[in-house]
């Protein structure tokens, strides 16, 4: 286990900013059904590990138990996790596979009550537990509809973070690749205009143990794009993306039973010129260049062969490329 490092005071604007993005709303119903309605949590360098002069797991710890989401009386209420998603870079739009691949930061926040935390920490700051440690937690599973791989990243390291506040509040910082399924409709291209629905859920946790609910923060968006200018839109070479969040949860059902679930839809444009210089420039062309048979004699019979036969292999490549 890691030992400690120096401590470092987190900036009182920040400190302002994290408080807003974990504070959990009351738990609430679900609702079935849903119609279209930057930067992660600033962390304390420090880490901690688990021993009892930070924290420590009961000796019955159960990893694979979620926990509840209240102590008491109120044990029996599902646990809430709060969800944010941040959309770093769309790497591939594949138009043949119906394929959307993603760089994500996805961040989970719930209430570990069953850990024994130290006074010592420091109250209302975030500290890193070590890896080794965090491995022992129980974490929620995830999941995503159409997903088709879902790897971690990894540095010389895997860049994963684990959260642990005074209060047992628990957050999970992950960067990964996520490859989803989405159901592209063509007839308009290259003037279309493509959704892929994003649902994400637990699916091992049935509705009565587990919620999910997107940070009910108003400063930061619960699901955003990695923008350095700030804007809340993503352009890459030929699409230009936008985020329409479902601000209400809902169910879907398992042959396990109701499981909750967060939806966020991802619209993407198709940018028209490169598409313009690229197929419809060039087709014209050719068109044009198939009219000079017309100049040609009509006894000169493998003049115009030449030149309409080129024209076609030439259309032919052309048209493989844009498929």
């Amino acid at each position: 286990m890691a030992g400690r490092h120096a401590e470092m005071a987190i900036p009182p604007f920040l400190m302002k900013r994290l408080n807003r993005l974990t504070r959990s709303p009351e738990p609430r119903l679900l609702k079935t059904g849903c119609t279209t309605g930057s930067r992660l949590v600033a962390v304390a360098p420090r880490e901690i590990s688990g021993h009892f002069d930070d924290f420590k797991l009961p000796s019955d710890y159960e990893k694979l138990d979620a926990p509840s989401g209240h102590t008491g009386a109120l044990a029996d209420i599902p646990l809430e996790v709060i969800l944010m998603v941040q959309i770093r870079d769309v790497t591939l739009v594949d138009d043949v596979n119906n394929e959307l691949s993603m760089d994500l930061s996805i961040q989970r926040t719930w209430t570990e009550h069953r850990v024994v935390v130290a006074d010592t920490l420091e109250e209302g700051e975030w500290h890193v537990v070590a890896m080794a440690d965090a491995r022992k937690f129980w974490t929620p599973d995830m999941y995503v509809v159409g997903l088709t791989q879902l790897k971690k990243q990894r540095g010389i390291s895997e860049l994963t973070r684990f959260l642990l506040r005074k209060d047992k509040t628990v957050s999970q910082i992950m960067q990964v690749e996520m490859i989803v399924k989405c159901k592209f409709d063509f007839r308009l291209y290259p003037m279309d205009i493509q959704e892929c629905k994003m649902d994400f859920m637990a699916p091992m946790d049935p509705i009565d143990q587990l919620y999910m609910v997107w940070s009910n923060s108003t400063i930061v968006p619960s699901v955003q794009f990695y923008n350095e200018n700030g804007k809340d839109r993503l352009t890459v070479t030929k699409f230009d993306f936008d985020i329409t969040i479902c601000n209400k949860n809902f169910t879907t059902r398992m042959q396990w039973g109701d499981v909750s679930s967060l939806r966020f839809w991802l619209t993407f444009h198709r940018k028209v010129m490169p598409y313009v210089l690229e197929t419809y420039v060039p087709t014209t062309m050719f068109v044009v260049m198939s009219w000079g048979s017309f100049l040609v004699k009509p006894d000169v019979v493998p003049g115009r062969m030449v030149l309409l036969v080129t024209n076609l292999l030439s259309l032919i490549t052309l048209f493989e490329a844009t498929r």
